[in-house]
Formats: C-alpha cells, sequence, structure tokens
C-alpha cells in the first residue's frame, strides 16, 4: 500500500518485491505499449527508437520485456535478448532491459562494462550472470539480486509519486 512517502506492505506477502519494482520502474520505458500482437522486432525497433540521440555513456532502462508473447520459433524457442541483439543497437550507451515477470533482465556489453560485472563475477545469492559454454557473459541477468550493480545507475532524480494502482486494478 502507498501511504503519502512510505511502501507499507500488505498488497503482496512482504517476502515479495514486485511492489518495490514497480515504483522503480514508475519512469523507465515500459515495453507493454507496443500492444497484443508486437513482434520481436518491434521491440528491438522500441529500443533503438529510445537509445537514439543518447550521448555516451548514458542509460536507457526498458522494462516489461515479455518474449513468451512475441512468439514461439520451433527449434528456437522463444526469442531472448543479450549481448548478440543488444550490441547491435549501441555499444556506447548503457541498455538494460527488465523481463515482464521481474526474474530476468538483459544488458549491453557497455552496461555490464559500466557497472563492472565481469565473467569473473560472483553474483549476489540466488542469482547469476548467464555464461555460454566458453565461460563468456551472454547479457542475461537471473533473478533481482544481480540487477543490483546495474539499477544503482537509475536516474532518482526522476522518479515521482509512482501510479502503482494500475499495476492491481486491471
Amino acid at each position: 500500500m502507498f501511504s503519502g512517502s512510505e511502501l507499507l506492505s500488505g498488497v503482496v506477502e512482504k517476502s515479495h518485491a514486485h511492489a518495490v519494482t514497480a515504483i522503480q520502474n514508475a519512469y523507465i520505458v515500459d515495453l507493454r505499449s507496443l500492444g497484443p500482437g508486437s513482434t520481436y522486432e518491434e521491440v528491438l525497433a522500441q529500443i533503438k527508437e529510445h537509445v537514439r540521440g543518447k550521448n555516451v555513456g548514458d542509460w536507457v532502462f526498458f522494462t516489461h520485456f515479455a518474449p513468451s508473447l512475441l512468439g514461439f520459433i520451433p527449434g528456437v524457442g522463444f526469442r531472448q535478448l543479450g549481448f548478440e541483439q543488444l550490441d547491435r543497437l549501441s555499444t556506447t550507451v548503457n541498455i538494460f532491459v527488465e523481463s515482464a515477470t521481474g526474474h530476468r533482465a538483459y544488458a549491453n556489453s557497455t552496461a555490464f562494462a559500466t557497472a563492472g560485472v565481469t565473467a569473473k563475477t560472483l553474483a549476489p545469492p540466488h542469482s547469476s550472470y548467464e555464461v555460454d559454454v566458453k565461460g563468456e557473459l551472454t547479457g542475461v541477468l537471473s533473478e533481482p539480486p544481480s540487477f543490483g550493480p546495474f539499477l544503482k545507475h537509475k536516474p532518482k532524480d526522476k522518479v515521482v509519486r509512482a501510479p502503482i494502482g494500475r499495476y492491481w486494478d486491471a
């Protein structure tokens, strides 16, 4: 529940953090705005549009990336994001994309470098930085504790009262 300037537990059990995430994401580009029936290519175009014109070293945060809503490809599965896709969009702007579930995130290699996360970085407990068979980072983060080094770059000065009602009133 939101009561003035504090967040009180009660909407969800206190061990779960989706309410906190809703407030944190109030000023991030919401990929749900593309609407039902969107394609993977449209999501990439939306990310590219918001990265365009940013300065070297700027951060752009996205939320609600939902691969399961973007089509299943036999033999491939649901298309994800990672260095391969996001580095094609920018290697000078930091890109961070949180999944719709809040349990996975994706970033470009620039964001990993800026956050100081390497293949040798130990992820916090109950989370991971995905590596490939060669032991190299892929750009995929699993579980919110691993998001910390990236989220500390969110522009806190842009946070205003979050419209959290939209997450539960639908």
